[in-house]
């Protein structure tokens, strides 16, 4: 498997494509991102509030990162991910054609709570602003890692230590995840958003 090579410059397209796609999906009407194909599928709306429970378990592991970890001598090019974390990454990159290699089932934790079909337009509107929230958040770690010595910190991955992360994997793993997920929408939602 080849190893995923992670820049800051790609960390920060792939953010800015996602707003930019999210922009689209917004932009629907609150019925049609509540919609659901059947009892056993997420709405759109869900979906964007699964990436943000996603989110919101690695933001702390990235602050007690960036609170640790020192000034690099000079700004990094680029890292190789390393092992587990490059599987786990290369593992839900989704593939040429919007195909998705691995399906897996959703723990318990990260299943959307937030957002019932009857759900108001002001909680949809807190889920999908703190979606937002994330990704700028993640930008910003990503501006802040580009002088750091970005390997000097790991920490446990969701699925627990057999997958350790510095900050870079960790950001490229997430927003993997969300790709993922922003194809979901778009076959929910019967649109293409890409960017």
């Amino acid at each position: 498997m080849a190893k995923a090579r992670i820049t800051t410059e790609g960390l920060l397209k792939q953010i800015n494509n996602m707003k930019l796609r999210f922009d689209k999906i917004k932009a629907l009407e609150p019925e049609t991102l509540l919609k659901k194909a059947n009892e056993k599928t997420w709405s759109a709306a869900e979906v964007v509030e699964h990436m943000y429970m996603g989110y919101r378990l690695y933001k702390p592991k990235f602050e007690k990162a960036l609170a640790s970890i020192p000034e690099a001598s000079e700004k990094w090019d680029h890292i190789e991910a390393r092992g587990m974390a490059n599987w786990a990454i290369n593992g839900l990159a989704p593939q040429t054609g919007n195909k998705i290699k691995y399906k897996m089932k959703t723990s318990k934790v990260f299943q959307p709570v937030r957002l019932p079909m009857n759900a108001d337009q002001e909680t949809m509107k807190n889920v999908f602003e703190d979606f937002v929230a994330g990704l700028d958040f993640m930008a910003d770690v990503t501006r802040d890692i580009r002088t750091r010595e970005v390997k000097a910190h790991r920490f446990n991955s969701a699925i627990g230590p057999i997958v350790r992360f510095n900050v870079a994997e960790g950001l490229q793993f997430i927003l993997n995840h969300n790709e993922r997920h922003m194809i979901q929408i778009d076959r929910v939602l019967g649109i293409d958003t890409s960017v």
